[in-house]
């Protein structure tokens, strides 16, 4: 039988004004947006998984990263504890991709393995080059913060089963190794996009067109993945949009989050 799971929306903060084009390619220019950095906590009986560790502290952060706010309460050992998860007792951690503001912290999690897409791998040590502030990468002096997991990290490759009932599925065009993570619950399959889907309106139900993030390394692939959240069967659940925050766990009895297939 397949396991079910909770899926709890964590919240590392926030980035108090960003330009919405960076998430809207090609309109919103110039208008400014708060959005959340978010962490999901998956439960069922005494199993735990986290997807996403959000980014590190502000105050150290590299100086070319968005200006970053966080309590003490949504550090992510802290939102664990919250939770009534022990982090230095957490097994498992999945990274939807590399970047900065999705994969920091690691230091909480010392018993962990953290599984992330061969091809993120890759991108990770040789990025396109508006992507290396993203992924750290070729700063004198900073280490990208996977390398201090190096020897707990589990390349996977494409579409995979991680246990029952979690599924990591390759949708790459935000990054090549993009992962969305699939979820069963007993409300049905929930998706975790990742930032392949930062917004609710990246998704674009019932217009004719999703809206394609205006962080990406591959338009036509990013186009091709977004088509496949829109057709998903069950909720989607993108990761820098507030109003996942609307629900403290899913399934929600009653979700106006729902978004179903646009076919």
């Amino acid at each position: 039988m397949t396991k079910r799971w909770t899926i709890h929306p964590l919240c590392y903060g926030e980035f108090p004004s960003l330009d919405k084009s960076a998430f809207t390619f090609g309109c919103n220019q110039g208008v400014k947006i708060s959005l959340p950095a978010v962490g999901w906590l998956l439960q069922s009986g005494d199993d735990a998984i986290l997807v996403d560790t959000g980014p590190g502290d502000p105050e150290t952060a590299h100086s070319s990263h968005n200006k970053y706010l966080r309590s003490a309460e949504q550090v992510p050992d802290a939102a664990l504890r919250t939770a009534g998860v022990d982090p230095e007792k957490l097994k498992l951690v999945v990274f939807t991709h590399l970047h900065w503001d999705h994969a920091c912290n690691l230091d909480f999690f010392p018993e962990a393995r953290f599984v992330v897409q061969f091809d993120e791998l890759k991108s990770a040590v040789d990025p396109v080059l508006p992507q290396r502030v993203a992924y750290e990468f070729g700063f004198l002096g900073v280490r990208p913060p996977w390398l201090s997991v190096w020897d707990r990290l589990q390349p996977v490759r494409g579409e995979v089963t991680l246990v029952s009932g979690v599924r990591l599925v390759l949708k790459p065009g935000h990054t090549p190794g993009m992962q969305c993570v699939v979820v069963d619950t007993e409300g049905g399959p929930h998706l975790i996009t990742g930032d392949l889907a930062p917004l609710y309106e990246n998704v674009g139900i019932g217009q004719p067109e999703p809206i394609l993030p205006g962080i990406h390394t591959d338009l036509v692939a990013c186009k091709q993945s977004l088509e496949w959240v829109r057709s998903f069967p069950g909720v989607i659940l993108p990761t820098h949009d507030w109003e996942v925050f609307k629900h403290p766990v899913y399934p929600a009895t009653q979700s106006k989050l729902e978004i179903k297939s646009a076919k």
